[in-house]
């Protein structure tokens, strides 16, 4: 469970993280073995959906349109996989080509949960609809 003083510490950070052209290194909290990385950013890319999806408009319901959510936190989560987890020799997926392995998996992903490959609008009344368009 977060700790509110927990939250604003992280809030705290963003800007410094965001802002940032390089991302600091972080060490996992694992106790089996560090992980030590360093992230460079490259220029975004916006991921469309692996195959052809309905185009169309959804509206929003009441209780994820309250005008309190409206904020966006970005937040990054690196897991590990089973391999690694059970001390295992990797079976090549994705590992010599992590970003490649991601967009591919990202772009499957988006298929049946087509929504989160739309953009959010504004209807009259403030009412917020997710513009089913694909784009990625």
């Amino acid at each position: 469970m977060f700790r509110l003083s927990s939250l604003a510490l992280l809030l705290s950070k963003m800007p410094e993280i965001i802002n940032n052209r390089t991302i600091p290194k972080y060490k996992s909290t694992q106790t089996q073995s560090s992980l030590v990385f360093k992230v460079r950013r490259a220029a975004p890319e916006l991921i469309p959906p692996a195959a052809p999806t309905p185009k169309e408009f959804k509206e929003l319901s009441d209780i994820d349109d309250q005008e309190a959510f409206r904020f966006q936190m970005p937040l990054l989560l690196f897991y590990r996989s089973k391999e690694q987890l059970l001390g295992l020799k990797s079976r090549g997926r994705g590992q010599d080509h992590p970003a490649k392995a991601i967009k591919e998996a990202l772009g499957k992903a988006l298929v049946p949960y087509y929504p989160f490959a739309g953009r959010l609008r504004e209807r009259a009344g403030r009412k917020l609809v997710v513009d089913c368009n694909g784009e990625g």
